[in-house]
């Protein structure tokens, strides 16, 4: 694992009172968390151990929170239960050599959400005089975003419309969609996205073999163009026909408004 031999967290059994229960809780910073990211870790207790020790891993998708309860046997928030090491409090049961676990996170609510993840040494029957638990240490945490699978969380894109959004064809016949792209109020910088199509054709693509058609979109939004307006002291045959000085200011506006308007059309058609 990285650091020192020593760099890393450690509890053990003055967790608690004398017999007790130990639930000690390390949560992370609140983060975004996706279907298919996978978080890991290292643990281990002390080498022959005979006093049995226990760790849970769980998650709560309640943003910022670290509300774990207020009792030694609550959860508070965090009510998903990703891993549980030794939960029967075997001898034997934990690890007494750096092992590492891998979890992938799954059934997110829409596929995604904003929360944090727990470790949780958590014993019953634990303390100096009671007959579970010793020592654990917990080293090298990761957390490595996935590639979420296409479409397994729906929601609109703000910059891409379709029209028409559903409908039905009759036997060997078609009809046009037609995608708009709107660059209204985006910043510089490239957009992505899927269209999703549901459909009953049995072939529903060409080498598709599903229901689920993909498509993927992609809008480039780039800045406006510069236009620099020089020598304005224009002799009069550089003037429109009864050129004065305020309809020289009117065609200058009136060009300025056509390279804009163009520029707009042309990015949006990206």
């Amino acid at each position: 694992q990285a650091g020192a031999t020593t760099a890393y967290i450690a509890a053990n059994f003055n967790n608690s009172g004398s017999p007790g229960t130990i639930s000690n809780w390390m949560l992370t910073p609140e983060m975004s968390m996706s279907d298919g990211d996978t978080l890991s870790f290292w643990t281990r207790t002390v080498t022959g151990s005979t006093f049995p020790d226990r760790l849970q891993v769980r998650l709560s998708t309640a943003g910022s929170s670290t509300n774990v309860g207020v009792g030694a046997n609550d959860v508070g928030d965090f009510t998903t239960l990703l891993l549980d090491i030794n939960p029967s409090l075997l001898q034997g049961g934990y690890p007494d050599d750096w092992a590492q676990y891998t979890i992938t996170l799954s059934g997110l609510p829409g596929g995604m959400a904003d929360g944090r993840v727990a470790w949780r040494y958590f014993v019953t029957d634990a303390g100096p005089t009671g007959a579970n638990s010793n020592y654990i240490g917990i080293d090298t945490v990761e957390y490595v975003a996935g590639m979420a699978e296409p479409c397994t969380a729906l929601a609109d894109i703000p910059w891409l419309s379709v029209s028409p959004a559903n409908g039905s064809n009759g036997g060997g016949t078609n009809t046009n969609v037609t995608a708009t792209f709107d660059s209204t109020g985006l910043a510089d910088g490239v957009y992505t996205g899927n269209l999703c199509i549901t459909s009953n054709d049995p072939d529903a693509g060409p080498g598709n073999g599903t229901d689920l058609v993909i498509v993927p979109v992609t809008l480039t939004v780039r800045p406006p163009t510069a236009v620099v307006v020089t020598n304005l002291a224009a002799e009069s045959a550089d003037l429109p026909a009864g050129g004065t000085a305020a309809a020289v200011s009117a065609f200058l506006a009136a060009l300025l408004t056509v390279v804009v308007v163009s520029y707009r059309q042309r990015r949006q058609r990206r």
